[in-house]
């Protein structure tokens, strides 16, 4: 029995010792032939082969000797292969391939008919076989591949996504497009799995590829225009492109056109919309179907969702005026009086308190309303637990701190792991901020940066480091302390007392890392007093003295957007889009500067 456990570890050291020996030699082998020493690398090559006959040694040698113009050699290469394994179709493409690099077209092309012939029925084979064609840059002869195999299968569909994806990396789009719509037809229930395939270049900036699929798509809306699944189609594509307009135009055709959509194409596009800031679009869309019904899930729907993409179009605006607001209380007030004050009219109730206190200054009736929703029996505790956190944020812009941080305490403790409670916990440390109990804030701060929220992670890291960054010389937060008070008083909108404290802090130092941060809170107060030109000179100020710093790339962002939405000055726009670009490449803004810019360029070549 000793003897035996003897022998069997002396077997396992053997086996490791072997297998530590091939790695090194393999090793010695790539360098070689990443090198272009395909001589010495061969010789490696071929013992590994001899011991090891898998794929990769098979074809680094085969590719070995045919670099070296060994053409003899590497077909008596092939010929072992084969003989190893009869049925791999793809060894026929090898030796069609050492035939072609030798001048003998007429016998590479019979290799490649005979292994796209012997590829059979099995499906991993043909993908080998295809792979194998790729690999040796023939895509046309890996779709015939495919193709000689449906028609064995009697099946011209069997293959139809293998072979467009080969058409989309050689940039043939109009018949990888072709491929799908073809699949389409037969299979009209596939379109999901359709526009999942295209998704990625449908979202990309390829033109060549846009141009084909919508005009694939219109041709066959026209050839088809009672096949609704190219309609559907044709709104995908619009939505992918961003262009609501459009998009809502198709879905309302939908809707006059077959009368199962009963809506849903609308509604489905004005929600995209809304929720893509596209609120002119969404509200068009919604007030489509609020003339079509008069009741049912679509109308309340229509209506909660229409008012709420109004109220969303006022929160974006910097400065919306007092005619905008009062129009739009009015068309709330009309709204509960017709729906009710229930569990189901609770984002509107909600919506309406917010417009009261932020735009209406009326404070009182807003933290009525909300109160009211909490003594609602039938509200979801999420639900009830949000409105917590809205009346916490009223309470503190009406000054009533202690009454706030006792609502946020509420919602922390009641959902300790759920993202309402992170943003209770947040809401509750920038409160602590705001009073200057800065060591207690950062701690709660760090403990946020890694909340399973991104938005509520990164404001926390913003937050904690802005109190990290901006300890005095004398290790107090003087300077900090007068920043936090305004930026307390700008969360409550009295501007004129917050830039007091954020001046004081300038008076105060000849420089300090808070200057920076002053500009962009100026240039925030500018833009909510609809101060563009003002907001421009302070952000400019910002980009030339502190381009090295975290908000500099914010402040390109804003002075593009300043430029292009308030200022008339497409131009100067994308100056600042592109140099967003060019110097800030890890910027969150790349992407939408890029976007932003190519659009301005297009709109300038058109005109």
């Amino acid at each position: 029995m000793r003897r035996l456990r003897y022998i069997l570890a002396l077997c396992v050291v053997l086996s490791a010792t072997i297998v530590f020996a091939q790695q090194q030699e393999l090793q010695l082998a790539n360098h070689y032939f990443n090198n272009g020493e395909y001589d010495k690398s061969a010789e490696i090559y071929e013992q590994l082969f001899a011991k090891n006959p898998d794929d990769f040694n098979y074809h680094r040698l085969t590719e070995c000797l045919i670099r070296q113009k060994q053409y003899s050699e590497a077909e008596k290469v092939v010929k072992k292969r084969l003989k190893q394994r009869p049925d791999d179709a793809s060894i026929y493409v090898d030796w069609g391939w050492i035939a072609e690099n030798n001048g003998k077209r007429k016998q590479a092309e019979k290799h490649y008919s005979t292994a796209i012939e012997k590829a059979g029925y099995n499906k991993s084979i043909i993908d080998k076989v295809a792979e194998a064609f790729e690999n040796i840059g023939h895509p046309q002869q890996a779709i015939q591949t495919y193709q000689s195999a449906g028609e064995r299968l009697r099946n011209p569909y069997a293959y139809t996504f293998e072979m467009a994806q080969l058409y989309e990396k050689n940039g043939d789009y109009q018949k990888m497009i072709e491929l799908y719509f073809g699949y389409l037809e037969k299979y009209p229930f596939a379109s999901g799995q359709i526009q999942l395939m295209l998704q990625q270049q449908a979202q990309g900036d390829n033109a060549e590829f846009d141009r084909c699929l919508k005009n694939t798509i219109a041709r066959h809306i026209a050839d088809n225009p009672q096949n609704q699944t190219y309609h559907d189609m044709m709104i995908w594509f619009s939505l992918q492109k961003k262009d609501f307009d459009f998009a809502i135009s198709q879905a309302k055709a939908i809707d006059r056109r077959f009368a199962d959509d009963n809506g849903t194409q609308v509604f489905r596009v004005s929600q995209i919309a809304a929720s893509n800031q596209a609120f002119n679009t969404a509200i068009e869309g919604y007030d489509y179907l609020l003339k079509k019904v008069t009741d049912g899930d679509y109308y309340f729907d229509s209506y909660v969702g229409l008012l709420s993409a109004k109220y969303d179009q006022i929160s974006v605006q910097h400065s919306p005026t007092p005619k905008q607001i009062d129009a739009l209380v009015a068309d709330y007030e009309t709204a509960i009086a017709k729906l009710g004050s229930n569990s189901k009219t609770v984002p509107l109730l909600r919506n309406y308190a917010q417009l009261l206190a932020m735009y209406k200054n009326n404070s009182a009736q807003a933290t009525d309303i909300l109160y009211n929703i909490l003594d609602m029996p039938s509200v979801a505790a999420h639900q009830k637990a949000e409105t917590k956190l809205q009346l916490g944020d009223i309470l503190l812009f009406n000054g009533s701190v202690w009454e706030a941080s006792l609502l946020y305490m509420q919602v922390e403790k009641d959902f300790k792991n759920d993202i309402i409670g992170s943003q209770a916990k947040f809401r509750n440390a920038q409160l602590s901020y705001y009073n200057a109990d800065f060591q207690w804030a950062k701690a709660q701060l760090d403990v946020l940066r890694a909340s399973t929220s991104k938005p509520i992670a990164n404001d926390a890291m913003q937050l904690s480091l802005l109190i990290s960054d901006n300890m005095d010389d004398d290790s107090s937060y003087t300077m900090l302390t007068y920043f936090a008070k305004g930026d307390m008083l700008l969360y409550q909108k009295r501007y004129d007392d917050a830039c007091h404290y954020y001046d004081s802090v300038q008076i105060r130092n000849l420089s300090h890392p808070l200057f920076d941060e002053i500009l962009m809170r100026k240039a925030q107060i500018a833009l909510q007093q609809g101060q563009y030109s003002q907001a421009d000179s302070l952000l400019t100020e910002l980009t030339q003295k502190y381009p090295a710093d975290i908000l500099a790339d914010d402040a390109l962002f804003m002075l593009a957007s300043i430029n292009e939405e308030q200022l008339g000055n497409p131009a100067k726009a994308s100056e600042y889009y592109e140099k967003i670009i060019l110097d800030y490449p890890a910027s969150l803004f790349v992407a939408e500067s890029r976007k932003k810019y190519n659009m301005l360029k297009n709109k300038n070549t058109e005109t």
